[in-house]
């Protein structure tokens, strides 16, 4: 798949904005647009002398900016690891007894992970690891992983889906693949719409391999090998708001061993899944949309 430059549609889109013009309203032209996941800069130069110019889109630049820099890119441990890409890690998020409390609390939850929207004739096999979302246990200490990783994170405004861990045996991987929402796709019209595109991704290697599981970046050709409380951290979005279709990646298979990963993905705005979020310090898992009215 080509890449989604800033400040452009893809090929699809810029047909079916050729197609529309002439007869729909610039109005719906902008409403079906920004439904469909695209950013304000994109609408506004695909649409040019078309756009109407009493129209205040959402998520300017400053919008996405703010998403683009989190708290935790001043944190003085937050390392970049890809002179090209933002890509970061930091390393002992998590102590060694705290990732054997995880390992405790998810063990008996994991079932087959699933792909939010198939787009592989063989997607079955795309991922074959095991999932479980840690707001499934009541254990207190999940609150405390909550408040750690949010805090860690910083974001300056938006949500964040419920953590989710992630189980490799021996043989188990998952395929390359992007975490954002493609904008004029399935993906985003499912999963994004209403929650907002994917930002940033945080994943926690809580246990590691003897052998191979390593995340590997491909067109960096940048590997991570798993480390105990180590995150890594990247914003699968450019500063534009635009997909950063250079970040895709994949769990590399486990050839000896198991790993468990944390993953939390943030989100640009509210997001309704069972979740608990930053609430003046507090925790919630109601839906999340007036929470937010300050963040968004």
């Amino acid at each position: 798949m080509k890449p989604v430059r800033p400040s452009t549609l893809p090929p699809k889109w810029r047909q079916w904005l050729k197609n529309v013009l002439p007869t729909a309203s610039p109005e719906k032209v902008c409403e079906t647009l920004v439904n469909e996941g695209f950013t304000a800069q994109q609408i506004i130069s695909a649409m040019g002398k078309n756009f109407p110019e009493h129209i205040k889109l959402p998520d300017d630049d400053k919008f996405y900016l703010q998403h683009a820099t989190p708290a935790v890119l001043k944190n003085p441990n937050c390392k970049s690891i890809c002179s090209d890409l933002p890509i970061y890690s930091i390393d002992n998020v998590f102590s060694q007894s705290e990732c054997r409390k995880i390992v405790d609390l998810t063990s008996g939850m994991l079932t087959p992970s699933k792909i939010m929207v198939p787009q592989e004739k063989d997607y079955q096999d795309y991922r074959t690891s095991r999932t479980c979302y840690l707001h499934q246990t009541k254990d207190p200490f999940i609150d405390s992983i909550e408040d750690r990783i949010w805090g860690l994170v910083s974001p300056q405004r938006g949500g964040g889906e419920t953590i989710q861990a992630q189980h490799y045996s021996a043989g188990e991987y998952y395929k390359p693949h992007h975490d954002f929402f493609a904008p004029g796709t399935e993906s985003f019209k499912r999963s994004g719409r209403e929650g907002g595109q994917r930002t940033w991704t945080c994943m926690i290697y809580i246990t590691c391999p003897e052998k191979g599981g390593a995340t590997h970046f491909l067109e960096p050709d940048l590997l991570v090998e798993p480390v105990p409380g180590k995150a890594i951290l990247w914003n699968n979005l450019h500063t534009d708001g635009t997909p950063n279709y250079a970040l895709r990646h994949q769990a590399l298979p486990v050839e000896k061993g198991e790993k468990l990963v944390l993953t939390k993905w943030f989100r640009t705005r509210k997001h309704h899944q069972n979740q608990r979020i930053s609430n003046k310090g507090k925790r919630t898992t109601k839906p999340v949309a007036h929470f937010l009215k300050k963040l968004v």
